[in-house]
């Protein structure tokens, strides 16, 4: 700060990529970041009345400052390092290299920061991107060995992934067999187990013990009394959130259904063995098997059950992808036979199409299914051991059939990958069928979590099925063994994958929702500093950092909601204009889908984890419910698509898209904001106030700008390269952005939308509008970089932006607990001591800590073979 004039005043002397490379050039441009993001707070805290309550709301901005304060001295300290004498051939180069990227890559995140104090121009973040990609390709071929580096031994790594030789996937299929599932080759549950009677009565007399014991304890009134702050009718926003009466109704009655009845407990499953823990599961499955069938139960009431049951088990593949898939690939004939059969559950099936060596590349998949005339059927047969069906949940120890992807071989001809229905278990004794080895892949990651499903790994050796078994909607095989195509589209394979992803989005607004109930609950019931005067410290909930990490979640919650309507809609459209033979709009459905699938749920998955932050220390606790959601739900980041590899098909879609634009054909649907593309290119936003950042009309033109801006950048350079691959290749990481970009404007559209539709209820849509408002403008702070090296907005316009959403905040406040309730959500689904409704959460806490089994004695087991003798050895060399 020495040379704050200098700082205050200096433009980046960058002109070329290579000067980025420069330690003073880095060095100088973090300094004046960081300098001039703590002057501008200084500033605005000396206009509020006094410097406290300015400091107060300019919390979440002075954490800003911090954090550029801070990774000011990691970028110094590194450019120290590697400018010092570094003895070995090429290491002084590859820390060179490494220094870059860790600033360059800082100064990408963090653009919006660089751009909007004047550190660097448009022009020059765009040189920087360049010279990182640059870095990208040098580091690459010494990637492992500078992981090598760390001299980490197997042991330490503790990570088959991660071994030192390399060899992942024998080390992977050997670790499988080690679970205690793979004991016995048929599962241990087969029969119904009905808990009521002394179990029930137990839970009874437990529940009266606590009761009296919070009594004595004293409840809490935080939440009551935050309930009494709400300004709009909580009733009616339940409604908004379910879709509808109707859909209230039935999730609220299965709700208490499953809460209700001590069969579903779970709130032990964090301390269960992996056997105990399936075992479980399977008795849960199948004792809600017979309650759907003795309550009558349809299939919307049935499916709201499993849903609340909230267990990951075989049953979810079974209804939501085993039975989709021969919806959608099988023929007329088909459907009759096994759909039957998997209605009433006589055969359960998987989808088994992800192998040990390849997932996202279906075309990769090594499993053949070569058909033989002379007996009319398909072998399948896994040749390596990396075309061993990995993953499939259900697959482990409970399904009798799958849906298998594999190679279709005809004399002699590969004709790609196509869906099989194979038999895998007798359904006498459950027993694998000749030619099939199949087990659990082993322990997932979290306590209980996703280990209550069966994930299981499948080789076949030369395993016959006849021809009729082979998904024959869109393609078939002769009984000559002659490969017929129909004139139905390829694309029609993707239906069912449409369908699950679709479904995901609207599972990614169940679980941030989940997650931000709990947080913004316990936020109101925390108390931390603040007091001066012997009155109760503050909530937690009122710090204004706490609420800028907290309202944007709640907000992204309700937008992922509204943007799953949506989807429902878009793929109840396209499964109408398919049973027409209309197939024009299938590109932009798999498009969307698959983008929002991948934004959905990276951010849900943050966001959950964000939320466990928030919570403090309690928040580890398995008890929170948060790290075990956590765990649960973190695989949908990979499964059904890995989300980069979602947004790279996204940004084909768009490349495709901008390369149109001159042709006549006009962009639709998600694209259509591309019809306007010459004034998108030129417009620049219209705001003057903060409060113009709350007209829907203006947010909208700005994101529409930054998305377009974004994809024709990113046509531009790959029309500059060798050939479009290549382009395409080099330029990933920023076709991502661009995805996102279009991404995130689909999901503002669609709540700005249902903002502007009829609500019903007293403030509820002014709630909504808030949220939106809170939704849109937090995405343009996190993404600010972008929207001003684009030209859409200038710096003072995000500085508005910036001061309506503290405004914007400041009216959610009152509230956010009744926003949360809406949720609907019981203490049983929630599964949080932190999140309960009543919000006595410390003694609940206490209550839970003496439910762990190392508190069942004083006395830990091992005290006498260990601790002890310990013990007594000290005590005998302290006498000496």
């Amino acid at each position: 700060m020495q040379r704050a004039e200098q700082l205050m005043q200096c433009t980046s002397n960058v002109h070329i990529p290579e000067d980025s490379l420069k330690p003073s050039v880095i060095s100088e441009a973090f300094e004046a970041r960081a300098l001039r993001l703590v002057v501008a707070c200084s500033q605005n805290i000396s206009k509020a009345p006094n410097p406290e309550e300015g400091f107060s709301e300019l919390s979440a901005e002075l954490t800003e400052v911090a954090i550029a304060h801070c990774q000011l001295i990691v970028v110094s300290k590194f450019i120290d390092k590697v400018q010092g004498d570094i003895d070995g051939m090429g290491v002084k180069e590859q820390l060179h290299a490494l220094c870059s990227i860790y600033a360059l890559s800082l100064l990408h995140k963090h653009l919006g920061d660089f751009l909007s104090t004047g550190c660097i121009s448009p022009k020059q973040a765009a040189l920087a991107n360049e010279q990182l990609r640059s870095l990208y390709s040098k580091v690459r071929p010494n990637a492992v060995a500078l992981v090598d580096a760390f001299n980490y031994t197997d042991h330490y790594l503790g990570s088959v992934l991660g071994c030192y030789d390399g060899n992942v996937y024998p080390k992977l299929y050997k670790e499988a067999w080690k679970d205690p599932l793979n004991e016995s080759v048929v599962p241990e549950e087969r029969e119904i187990e009905r808990l009521r009677g002394v179990s029930g009565l137990v839970d009874l007399l437990w529940f009266v013990i606590l009761e009296k014991r919070r009594r004595e304890m004293g409840e809490v009134e935080d939440l009551a009394d935050e309930r009494k702050k709400a300004q709009f009718d909580v009733e009616a926003m339940k409604i908004v959130w379910a879709g509808s009466r109707h859909a209230f109704e039935v999730a609220d009655r299965m709700a208490h259904l499953v809460a209700s009845d001590p069969v579903f407990r779970k709130d032990n499953r964090a301390m269960l063995s992996r056997k105990e823990l399936f075992r479980n599961t399977l008795r849960k499955a199948a004792y809600a098997w017979n309650l759907v069938a003795e309550l009558c139960l349809s299939e919307e009431e049935a499916s709201k059950l499993r849903f609340f049951m909230d267990e990951p088990a075989y049953t979810s593949l079974h209804w939501a992808v085993f039975i989709p898939a021969i919806k959608g690939q099988g023929t007329e004939e088909q459907h009759q036979k096994w759909l039957t059969l998997a209605y009433k559950m006589q055969i359960i099936g998987c989808y088994a199409q992800t192998e040990l060596g390849h997932g996202s590349n279906v075309r990769g998949l090594e499993t053949t299914a070569t058909f033989t005339p002379a007996s009319d059927e398909f072998i399948i047969h896994s040749p390596t051991l990396t075309s061993s069906k990995w993953w499939p949940g259900g697959l482990g120890k409970v399904s009798t059939h799958a849906i298998v992807y594999a190679r279709l071989i005809t004399n002699g001809q590969d004709h790609g990958v196509h869906g099989f229905i194979v038999q895998l278990r007798s359904l006498d004794d459950h027993l694998p069928l000749p030619g099939i080895t199949i087990g659990d892949i082993g322990m997932k990651f979290g306590n209980g979590a996703y280990n209550t499903m069966d994930n299981g790994v499948l080789r076949f050796n030369n395993v016959r099925i006849p021809r009729n078994q082979m998904l024959m909607r869109v393609s078939q095989v002769t009984r000559e063994g002659k490969y017929l195509k129909s004139d139905i589209p390829r694309q029609l394979v993707y239906g069912t994958m449409v369908y699950v992803r679709q479904n995901i989005v609207s599972d990614s607004s169940c679980a941030l929702s989940r997650a931000i109930c709990i947080a913004i609950r316990y936020s109101a019931v925390r108390r931390q500093f603040g007091s001066q005067d012997g009155s109760p410290e503050a909530q937690v909930i009122d710090y204004k950092t706490q609420q800028s990490r907290l309202f944007p979640l709640l907000a992204s919650a309700y937008a992922f909601r509204f943007v799953g309507e949506w989807l429902k809609w878009l793929y109840k459209d396209v499964t109408q204009r398919l049973q027409a033979n209309e197939f024009a709009t299938l590109p932009e459905v798999h498009a969307s889908t698959a983008g929002l699938k991948s934004l959905t749920t990276t951010a849900t998955a943050d966001g959950i984890e964000e939320c466990r932050k928030l919570c403090g220390g309690h928040g580890y606790l398995c008890s929170s419910g948060l790290p075990e959601l956590f765990a649960v739900y973190v695989p949908t980041c990979t499964y059904e698509g890995d989300n980069t590899i979602l947004l790279l098909q996204v940004a084909r879609f768009l490349m495709k898209a901008i390369s149109q634009l001159g042709s006549g054909k006009l962009p639709v649907g998600t694209t259509t904001y591309m019809q306007r593309a010459e004034q998108l290119m030129q417009c620049t936003s219209d705001v003057h106030s903060a409060q113009d950042w709350l007209k829907p009309s203006i947010i909208l033109e700005a994101f529409e700008a930054r998305a377009l801006r974004l994809a024709v950048a990113c046509a531009q350079n790959i029309g500059k390269a060798p050939n479009p691959e290549e382009g395409f290749s080099e330029l990933s990481a920023e076709l991502t952005e661009a995805a996102i970009a279009h991404c995130q404007l689909i999901v503002v559209s669609k709540f700005i939308e249902k903002v502007q539709g009829d609500i019903e209820g007293m403030g509820v849509k002014e709630q909504l509008h808030a949220l939106c408002s809170i939704y849109a403008l937090s995405l343009l702070h996190r993404h600010l970089g972008e929207f001003l090296s684009a030209g859409c907005i200038t710096p003072k316009q995000a500085a508005l932006a910036n001061e309506q959403l503290r405004y914007l905040y400041s009216k959610v406040r009152p509230n956010a607990v009744a926003l949360v309730d809406a949720f609907n959500y019981t203490d049983h689904y929630l599964g949080s001591v932190l999140g309960c409704y009543d919000g006595n959460v410390y003694p609940k806490l206490y209550e839970e800590a003496w439910k762990d089994p190392l508190n069942e004695s004083p006395l830990p087991e091992g005290y006498h073979e260990y601790i002890r003798p310990l013990l007594k050895q000290q005590l005998t060399k302290s006498r000496l």
